[in-house]
């Protein structure tokens, strides 16, 4: 590993994406092989110790103090990381200042600035994230939770005490909302508009809120729950409570309901609450099986169906779901498997046989393989599939596979891969490599919070590839997002990617190619 340092900023908290962005840009620097800025709780030294990167000097750090972990080839390049991340904070700084934002040092201070606040973001180390959240709601503050590691026994106790006091609490570990038009977390910038969503998952909530931007509608707010709110423990709390929110709100004349599989009796109280609301109510439980559109409820199976379903009744059309909004999906399909089988590519279609799907999105992956378990493909998984179809290794794929990459055994210790794309570029190569594969399916997130510029990040990876699989993705985005949805689309395209409008549609092409290999 070379030379491994941890210096410690006393007391020096800083938002959790911010650090790690900083640590996924380092990590592109040749002679970096690994780096990490987290705060110094135990639970943090622990990914900091199974990822070799915690020193003594590391071990006395305390909670409220920032670890920054290095190991780098020389002392030299040691040493410029350290300005590097030192020029970080001080932009950061400075950017602040030229904004002309006051940073109160304290939360009464914060209370005290503002004029009649009415909601808290926490971004702070789990463990303080509870005593945090029960402030703001002390102090008549609807809270959004973005930090992870809350208790379930914590979460339950602030739900119940945020429905008390005819407040809302979303999250912990809420990534994604929208409220009255502004994203927060990894969120992306889509119209304004009539339809008001309710999601138990942050990248399913910004794969519908890009799908309702592209379909000429747009959203009142995107209410974010955290991922346990419909388990029987917490019982659906804030998703009840974005219902009624959203029923009462004028402006929402649509309203969107998403999660994974709900526990059976938290989904069955949550329809029966919006089939007694005086609004249509689209409802997308992944996986789930067994529901029937009756009423002003309509039930979707994917992500893209819940999108284009809520956009045509916020503009009174009849719900109309196609397998594809493109045209010439015959022609693609015909171009890549010329590309792939064809004489001058050196396979044959008895060594193409295998999807192999590299996700960012955690919702977009389970997606995709709740819609090739509907097209014949059983895909193994380390994420949302029975034991028996769980990956052995996760670093290595399977026959047919889809690896969700921000689950925590690859992102403990660094950014998350809406953020930093190095790891899924090297799984990309490594499935190039494979005989067997015939599709690298992957996603592209964009919003506020993640990569920059991530098809740039993927450019080399993606050329050196391009001859050898067919590369299927979809861009979750729009054109007002500060990476721009067509420009993202255009650079993958470039590298010989076949993107397709959605990753519903982007997976039923990539299913397409295998039934069209099988034939041949």
């Amino acid at each position: 590993m070379g030379i491994k340092k941890n210096i410690i900023n006393k007391d020096n908290n800083n938002d959790s994406v911010f650090l790690m962005e900083i640590a996924g840009n380092l990590e592109k620097s040749d002679g970096i092989s690994s780096a990490s800025l987290m705060m110094g709780t135990e639970a943090n030294k622990d990914i900091l110790i199974q990822a070799n990167l915690l020193t003594e000097e590391g071990e006395k750090a305390k909670e409220n103090d920032l670890i920054i972990a290095i190991a780098a080839d020389s002392e030299k390049i040691l040493k410029d990381s350290i300005q590097k991340i030192e020029h970080s904070f001080e932009n950061a700084g400075s950017e602040k200042q030229e904004e002309g934002d006051f940073k109160p040092p304290t939360f009464e201070a914060a209370l005290k600035t503002l004029k009649n606040p009415n909601f808290a973001l926490i971004s702070v180390a789990g463990e303080y994230a509870a005593r945090e959240a029960g402030r703001a709601l002390d102090n008549g503050l609807n809270v959004m939770i973005f930090s992870d590691n809350v208790s379930l026994e914590d979460e339950i106790k602030l739900k119940k005490k945020a429905n008390s006091r005819d407040l809302i609490l979303m999250g912990p570990d809420c990534g994604t909302a929208i409220i009255g038009g502004v994203p927060l977390g990894f969120a992306n910038m889509v119209s304004v508009g009539n339809i008001g969503i309710v999601a138990a998952s942050g990248s399913g909530l910004q794969e519908v809120t890009v799908t309702i931007d592209k379909e000429g509608a747009g959203i009142t707010h995107a209410i974010g729950t955290g991922g346990r709110d419909l388990s029987l423990d917490v019982g659906g709390i804030t998703m009840s409570t974005g219902i009624t929110t959203l029923e009462e709100d004028p402006s929402t004349e649509v309203m969107v309901l998403l999660s994974k599989p709900p526990h059976p009796d938290v989904a069955k109280k949550l329809i029966q609450k919006a089939k007694k609301i005086n609004k249509p109510v689209v409802i997308c439980f992944l996986g789930s099986k067994g529901f029937k559109s009756e009423g002003n409820i309509t039930f979707t199976s994917s992500l893209e169906g819940a999108g284009i379903a809520a956009a045509q009744l916020s503009k009174g059309e009849k719900i109309s779901l196609p397998e594809f909004t493109v045209d010439n999906i015959d022609a693609m399909l015909e171009k890549d498997l010329n590309n792939l089988l064809g004489d001058n590519s050196g396979n044959n279609a008895g060594d193409n046989k295998y999807i192999r799907g590299l996700y960012a999105g955690g919702t977009l992956c389970d997606e995709s393989i709740d819609i090739m378990k509907g097209s014949g493909i059983s895909p193994y998984s380390n994420a949302g599939v029975p034991e028996k179809m769980k990956l052995k290794d996760s670093n290595k794929s399977f026959e047919n596979s889809m690896v969700d990459m921000g689950e925590d055994e690859f992102t403990k210790g660094r950014p998350h891969p809406m953020i930093d794309l190095s790891l899924r570029n090297k799984r990309i190569e490594a499935e190039a490599k494979d005989d067997e594969t015939a599709v690298i399916l992957f996603d592209l997130v964009l919003g506020y919070g993640a990569n920059p510029d991530p098809a740039k990040d993927m450019t080399d990876t993606l050329n050196k590839v391009k001859d050898k699989k067919i590369l299927v993705a979809s861009v979750c985005g729009t054109d007002s997002d500060p990476q721009n949805y067509s420009d993202q689309v255009a650079q993958l395209e470039k590298c010989g990617v076949t993107v397709l409008p959605t990753n519903a549609q982007a997976t039923r092409y990539a299913c397409k190619v295998i039934e069209e290999i099988k034939a041949r």
